[in-house]
């Protein structure tokens, strides 16, 4: 089927993510989306200025929807990944969104970038328990 027709519906594949994200899986959601170049590149989103609705041919609108759901389903990604501590691969999931969103969206998602940064921080920062290793033999009783 063309994509023309499907305009109203994601692939497989981007619902799959989207499920596994709302059924609070995330990480099961970052697995499915690593496998799709379109969510992981940084590239910028297009964003056309659009046509009046009634006017725009069925190429157009999948486009249209196919960017918004991107734009959705990355910021799922985002909050997946910060779910899971991975607070580098959140903050990338917010870069790949920026050049798509309004200035006051862009505000946020950049604020949300430098929380994400600390937290990161944070985390290098924080030690476990120190692992040492000696040649004593160990026996079991």
């Amino acid at each position: 089927m063309l994509a023309e027709f499907r305009a109203d519906e994601d692939e497989l594949r981007w619902q799959m993510t989207r499920l596994y994200a709302r059924l609070g899986q995330p990480r099961a959601a970052l697995k499915v989306a690593d496998v799709d170049e379109r969510l992981q590149s940084v590239a910028a989103i297009a964003d056309k200025t659009a046509a009046p609705a009634a006017f725009q041919t069925l190429l157009v609108r999948a486009e249209e929807r196919q960017r918004k759901s991107r734009l959705e389903l990355l910021a799922m990604l985002s909050t997946s990944a910060e779910q899971i501590g991975e607070f580098d691969k959140a903050a990338g999931f917010e870069r790949a969104r920026l050049d798509a969103l309004s200035a006051d969206e862009r505000r946020r998602a950049e604020s949300r970038i430098e929380q994400l940064k600390s937290k990161q921080k944070e985390k290098s920062n924080k030690r476990g328990w120190p692992l040492t290793i000696d040649e004593r033999p160990m026996t079991v009783r």
